[in-house]
């Protein structure tokens, strides 16, 4: 693994964020990531703890919960950054695709699933196979239910995982 040191900008804290202007940013959470995933990384305090998202100058984040910097988070670090960086190259956060998230059933659950199974194949073609599997357990013990009736069951999304994991592995 890379040493991995991020510029760490919370909202609205313009003094730390100009104190770390100097810090380097390094997308790399495993070897060949930034060859395809080029978002920057920021970790911020947000009630999720990942989100795809652009700033008010339109660059695409990576905004991922200061938890997943702890080194027991390494694996979910890995994926959800991967399936963030998905969500940007799928083109789930052009304007048009974020309007059917809101307005379309179903979209919102395509587009994780999607994201899932993209970030699942990348992993694998780059030899990161333990930490989607570890990634895959964590979403199948939150059951079958979905968390809002929005986003797949836990379930739905660790079976799409390891189906998209033996395509990859197939390719």
């Amino acid at each position: 693994m890379v040493a991995l040191v991020l510029a760490i900008v919370p909202a609205g804290a313009s003094q730390f964020a100009s104190a770390q202007a100097g810090a380097p940013v390094l997308n790399e959470p495993y070897d060949g990531f930034s060859n395809v995933c080029r978002q920057r990384i920021v970790f911020r305090p947000i009630w999720r703890v990942s989100l795809a998202t652009v700033d008010a100058d339109d660059v695409a984040l990576i905004v991922l919960n200061p938890i997943l910097r702890l080194p027991a988070e390494n694996a979910r670090f890995d994926f959800l950054a991967t399936h963030e960086c998905a969500h940007h190259l799928l083109g789930h956060m052009d304007p048009a695709s974020l309007r059917e998230r809101a307005t379309l059933p179903g979209v919102l659950a395509q587009q994780e699933l999607a994201a899932d199974c993209w970030a699942a194949q990348f992993m694998t073609r780059l030899n990161q196979v333990a930490s989607i599997r570890v990634m895959a357990e964590r979403l199948y013990r939150r059951g079958a239910r979905s968390p809002d009736g929005l986003y797949p069951s836990g379930e739905a999304r660790a079976r799409r995982i390891l189906a998209c994991i033996r395509a990859a592995e197939r390719q």
